[in-house]
């Protein structure tokens, strides 16, 4: 019974990975661009799935008050997943003077969708944890990672295939092809939802509850190193993400790049990301994590400096530029 629920946790988060890539990235930016979305808008989805972490305390709340972690998975993506549908209908639907709120109305149903999903995220991790055995978990995560990485790329890359050539062959009709790509995303969402429905749940010991949940939540608080840990993920994730959201913007827009070209950049970080995971595991081991979240961080920082050299004829410098997703592993 535990090897088949580790099988269907692979198969499973390779469905998400379809869902993920093309209810994502650089196709719902592709998505919002044709709603012709302003930058503040594209910015706010950017923010909106860290502002949905928020939700997790919440999550973290309905685990230790049930225990029943594989419920709150299922019923939170359910919910999560089921918002797909409405978005595909969203640009044809013509009542109620609906056409000028197409995006904030979008914004609104993300909004949910990353909500319910941060919760399931949490529950599921804590679930997973336990599921697998410890002398096997490093094989296991290993191999589920790459799962979604593989799958990830090949979804991404051949959404934006598939975008150019539909906007090439029938133009003017872009919003045809974005609900085919979303109505697929949302098939693969409920297949992995199936396949996560079939793996053994396992409740949440109660002698693991302990304390109330608020005294829970403030005990890491006490630790110094734990709240500069925090402090230095803020001032990450911030300067990350106030350029993040436009990178797919500039090379569609403004470069003219086209979907397949932002793909495969796409492609290229994740697969220097998965080719590299290996070896930052070996150093990890060898030397510790925290001189390799050095060296990470300041490759991330570079990162970014080289896009103000690139044009729509520096093809190499956008392989370079994405070849820094070794830095995001």
């Amino acid at each position: 019974e535990l090897q088949r629920s580790l099988h269907y946790s692979v198969v499973e988060v390779g469905y998400a990975g379809i869902l993920g890539n093309l209810g994502g990235g650089v196709i719902l930016t592709g998505f919002l661009l044709v709603l012709r979305a302003s930058d503040v808008q594209i910015g706010i989805m950017g923010a909106l799935p860290f502002f949905a972490y928020l939700w997790m305390l919440h999550g973290s709340y309905l685990v230790e008050r049930s225990g029943d972690r594989k419920r709150i998975t299922l019923t939170a993506l359910w919910i999560a997943r089921s918002i797909w549908p409405i978005v595909i209908v969203l640009p044809f639907a013509h009542f109620f003077g609906i056409e000028e709120r197409r995006v904030g109305i979008f914004l609104l149903l993300y909004t949910v969708y990353n909500i319910f999903n941060a919760i399931a995220g949490l529950a599921y991790t804590s679930w997973l944890v336990d599921l697998v055995p410890e002398d096997m978990r490093g094989r296991f995560f290993a191999k589920r990672n790459f799962a979604l990485g593989i799958t990830g790329m090949a979804t991404a890359m051949l959404g934006g295939m598939f975008l150019d050539l539909w906007n090439k062959h029938i133009p003017n009709r872009e919003m045809e092809a974005f609900a085919i790509a979303f109505a697929i995303a949302t098939i693969a969402g409920f297949v992995s939802n199936h396949y996560l429905g079939k793996i053994v749940g396992i409740p949440l010991r109660r002698e693991e509850l302990g304390d109330p949940f608020w005294k829970l939540l403030r005990r890491p608080l006490r630790d110094k190193n734990f709240r500069q840990l925090i402090l230095l993920r803020i001032v990450l994730d911030t300067s990350l993400n106030i350029a993040g959201p436009f990178f797919i913007v500039y090379m569609i827009r403004e470069m003219g790049l086209g979907f397949s070209f932002a793909t495969a950049m796409t492609a290229i970080a994740g697969a220097a990301s998965l080719v590299s995971m290996n070896a930052w595991g070996r150093l990890s081991d060898r030397y510790g994590n925290k001189p390799l979240l050095a060296i990470s961080i300041i490759g991330k920082g570079i990162f970014p400096l080289l896009w103000l050299w690139t044009s729509p004829e520096t093809f190499a410098l956008y392989i370079i530029a994405h070849m820094f997703g070794v830095f995001f592993t």
